[in-house]
């Protein structure tokens, strides 16, 4: 218990710094709007406002979601849940060539059990890990996405330089949320580094019954 709260209380001062970063963004993007000169001028800081603007909103719905979830106020669907597909889908357009980009490689050889899982959720946090993983790894990087099989669960890895910017890695608030919305479906969820300063977060499916 008292682990747990040491963990939230580390979520929300992570929170508090993000919200407290993004509100000094905007102020500086908006007095760089407002000191640019004609309308050429206005696109670049006006583009950035909406990126952060977009980007706080993100976050605070994030955060209402994670209190819902902890409160047990989001409904968990558990099916027999066939994974394949909905990796395919979540990773096509990541296989395509990114310009100045790190390198995406998906790796599932042998056709997938079916697990028990909730679909939406799932998806959520695999295409949410995903893209962080592509987001925040640096240029010359590899993202790699594999599974494989024991005789109880299958393991789906994602092995990346980074998942969350260099100053929230552990705690960052969407880490969080992905972390909760994996253990709500009695699936496992562990973040390893390897000597090479990479990280390989593990999700643990149950593979369904017969």
């Amino acid at each position: 218990m008292q682990r747990e709260l040491e963990t939230h209380a580390k979520i929300l001062t992570a929170l508090e710094q993000r919200v407290a970063r993004s509100l000094h963004e905007l102020e500086t993007h908006l007095i760089h709007f407002q000191d640019a000169q004609g309308e050429c001028g206005w696109h670049a800081p006006l583009d950035q406002l909406q990126a952060e603007v977009d980007g706080l909103c993100d976050l605070l719905s994030d955060a209402i979601l994670l209190q819902k979830l902890e409160a047990g106020k989001v409904k968990v669907s558990l099916e027999v849940l066939d994974l394949q597909p909905l990796l395919v889908a979540a990773s096509r357009h990541l296989l395509q060539p990114r310009p100045g980009g790190c390198q995406f490689i998906c790796d599932l050889q042998a056709p997938l059990l079916p697990v028990l899982a909730d679909q939406e959720l799932t998806e959520a946090v695999i295409v949410d890990l995903l893209s962080r993983a592509l987001r925040y790894s640096d240029a010359q990087a590899t993202v790699r996405l594999e599974a494989a099989i024991t005789d109880t669960h299958l393991n789906l890895h994602i092995t990346s330089h980074r998942f969350a910017p260099c100053e929230g890695q552990d705690f960052a608030p969407e880490i969080a949320l992905c972390r909760k919305r994996i253990q709500i479906q009695n699936v496992s969820i562990v973040c390893r580094p390897d000597v090479s300063g990479y990280y390989t977060v593990t999700l643990s499916f149950p593979l369904a019954a017969g």
